[in-house]
């Protein structure tokens, strides 16, 4: 076994993912992503400097005094990379086995009726 990629900080979901085009067919699909706090963190900040500078912008286009608003950018220009650089290997991992729509027998709409009328006509019962 070989790391490819680790972190503090994480996490691991559940996703559903379609199988086929029927609409009908699914699968569960586990979905772990790594975090870098401090790529993260000036991700964010980037963000914010860029929201503003929209926000500011656009009050200036609506003619808003300019020297009353403000303009922000990182000090040093190599901070817009480098917060894309990621300490921690792999961003996002999932290890599930690729399903083509041939693979599966796809579910029709007549069972999933059936299905749903049975399961009722069940539990009415069961009462």
């Amino acid at each position: 076994m070989q790391i490819i990629g680790q972190s503090k900080f994480g996490s691991t979901t559940f996703i559903l993912e379609r199988i086929g085009r029927n609409g009908f067919d699914y699968r569960v699909k586990e979905y772990s992503r790594n975090w870098d706090v401090a790529s993260l963190a000036g991700l964010i900040r980037i963000i914010n400097m860029s929201i503003n500078n929209v926000v500011s912008s656009l009050l200036i286009l609506n003619e808003e005094d300019p020297s009353k608003l403000q303009f922000f950018w990182p000090e040093d220009i190599t901070d817009f990379d480098r917060v894309w650089e990621s300490a921690c290997g792999t961003d996002t991992l999932s290890t599930m086995v690729p399903i083509s729509e041939g693979a599966i027998c796809a579910t029709k709409a007549k069972e999933v009726e059936n299905l749903y009328c049975c399961g009722n006509k069940e539990s009415a019962d069961n009462e």
